[in-house]
């Protein structure tokens, strides 16, 4: 099982900025091409990722949800697209005890690059 020291250790390794936020809590933080910040935290057996893509307006625009699962189904390699209070979200978990350098910087990079690819179309959703 990864201890919190190692996963930090493994976030170190990416080269990116982050701040530890609680014993099993990290944010790496945002730069231009990312969006929103991206929060790591570990459970008894999960390394959890979690980043907000964009608040939700109150009556999302139609067709929105089901583009989401849309690109869920075809093109995120990695996590998927989620509702989470009042905001797009962009979710991903991987066992702890398994968690490598490689692995967490694949769900980065399949997170920048989810938002690079579907940025412009989901803002079309929101204009």
């Amino acid at each position: 099982m990864r201890t919190n020291e190692e996963i930090e250790d493994l976030l170190i390794g990416t080269g990116l900025p982050f701040e530890r936020l609680d014993d099993a809590m990290w944010v790496v933080v945002n730069d231009a091409d990312r969006g929103e910040n991206l929060v790591v935290y570990k459970t008894a057996a999960l390394v959890a990722f979690r980043m907000k893509v964009f608040e939700l307006p109150a009556s999302p625009p139609p067709g929105l949800l089901r583009r989401l699962l849309e690109l869920n189904a075809a093109s995120m390699v990695h996590g998927a697209y989620g509702v989470e209070g009042g905001s797009v979200v962009m979710v991903d978990a991987l066992e702890a005890e398994n968690l490598d350098a490689n692995e967490l910087v694949a769900v980065i990079d399949s997170f920048g690059l989810a938002l690079s690819a579907h940025r412009d179309e989901l803002a079309g959703f929101l204009a």
